[in-house]
């Protein structure tokens, strides 16, 4: 597909082209169908099984495509909070992208941890992506993007489920074919059976839509196994399908709660009222949020003087809702946290868990930061 592109160079919006061209409309139909599958990248030499009664770690982690996925493979491998995890739920993981070096970015993971791994491709990129690593440059090798589970342990009965996209991604600027897929397998212990799904709900979307995607999610689950999601259900509080209704949210929660408030009180418990959808999703299917998740703490800081996260919000948010988020984020210290990454479970018994920040938030540490997005970190018994 990209090949045809760059041969034919079509000139003007890339999905007009597409559907003007016959060889290229019948061949993105045909990609976007195969896109939605699991494939195995990794199978370790050993493996063990684990007694009845462990505690089982788990970490879900949002890896911003892996663009730094040496120094992430580095902190799971060290971290007391990360090493040691016998479940890794990992949301946009690359395969074959420029932006992190080309890279199979769950393969690699998983050969330097000594785990399984698995990959679902959700989208073909025909871009190098947002704008940032568009003006990064190079050429993306396969151009894939998706979601991975790795563990310890094998599973059984991988599969996806896929979500209805939200918006149109390939008439976005960063172009791509596909739609969000969720990642599912089966692990056996004695007489039990966990079902493990790794989620990531369409940013762009409202809060219906993305209530709307869990159900798809929570309907394909079985209801005789004990189940365990995580990944980012970006719970941003805002239907940000469009700009316009962005903007609209924004003007409402500065004149009816004001700025302060909705960082403190909202941003860091969507479940309170602006995503309360998603989590009467999760309660109607008998799933507990409240007792696998450290309730209160960001997993995603926006900071002043980002240039990635701008460069990324320009491409869909028009510049003076931009300046009305640096304002308000001013009156807060520069800087505040969200709360878009979840654990949720059925049958299971959470221990302990943690939002594990590995920066504090800051202008100083943007550069340091691993992802975009801090893990979560969860211990339970079956």
């Amino acid at each position: 597909m990209q090949g045809l592109i760059k041969r034919s160079l079509p000139v003007g919006p890339l999905h007009k082209w597409v559907e003007q061209h016959s060889i290229a409309h019948e061949l993105a139909d045909s990609v976007s169908e195969l896109l939605p599958c699991v494939i195995p990248v990794h199978v370790p030499e050993t493996s063990s099984t684990p007694d009845v009664g462990h505690t089982f770690r788990t970490v879900a982690w949002n890896v911003d495509r892996g663009k730094k996925t040496d120094e992430i493979i580095a902190e799971l491998q060290t971290h007391p909070d990360l090493k040691d995890t016998d479940f890794l739920l990992l949301t946009e993981t690359d395969w074959g992208m420029a932006r992190s070096g080309n890279r199979d970015v769950t393969g690699d993971i998983a050969r330097a941890l000594g785990m399984y791994g698995w990959f679902a491709p959700s989208y073909l990129n025909l871009t190098t992506g947002h704008g940032a690593e568009r003006a990064k440059g190079g050429e993306n090798k396969y151009g894939l993007h998706g979601n991975s589970i790795l563990s310890r342990y094998p599973l059984e009965n991988l599969r996806v489920v896929k979500l209805k996209n939200a918006t149109d991604k390939f008439r976005s600027i960063e172009v791509r074919l596909g739609q969000q897929t969720v990642l599912m397998g089966d692990f056996k212990c004695a007489n039990q059976t966990l079902s493990l799904a790794c989620i990531h709900l369409d940013a762009y979307s409202s809060q219906r839509q993305r209530a709307n995607q869990l159900r798809t999610v929570l309907e394909a689950l079985p209801s005789n196994h004990a189940v365990l999601i995580g990944g980012d259900f970006n719970t941003s509080t805002y239907n940000a399908k469009h700009s316009f209704y962005t903007g609209l949210g924004l003007i409402y929660k500065t004149l009816f709660f004001g700025p302060a408030r909705i960082m403190r009180n909202h941003y860091l418990h969507p479940y309170k009222r602006f995503d309360k959808p998603v989590f009467q999703e999760l309660e109607r299917f008998g799933y507990n949020y409240r007792d696998c998740n450290e309730m209160g703490v960001g997993t995603f800081d926006i900071v002043l003087g980002d240039d990635n996260m701008r460069s990324m919000a320009s491409d869909k948010f028009p510049r003076i809702v931009e300046k009305y988020v640096e304002w308000a984020i001013g009156l807060n210290g520069g800087a505040c946290s969200t709360r878009l990454d979840w654990f949720a479970a059925r049958h299971i018994q959470p221990k302990t868990s943690k939002v594990v920040r590995l920066t504090d938030g800051t202008s100083n540490h943007i550069k340091k930061r691993l992802s975009d997005h801090h893990p979560i970190a969860l211990q339970f018994q079956l």
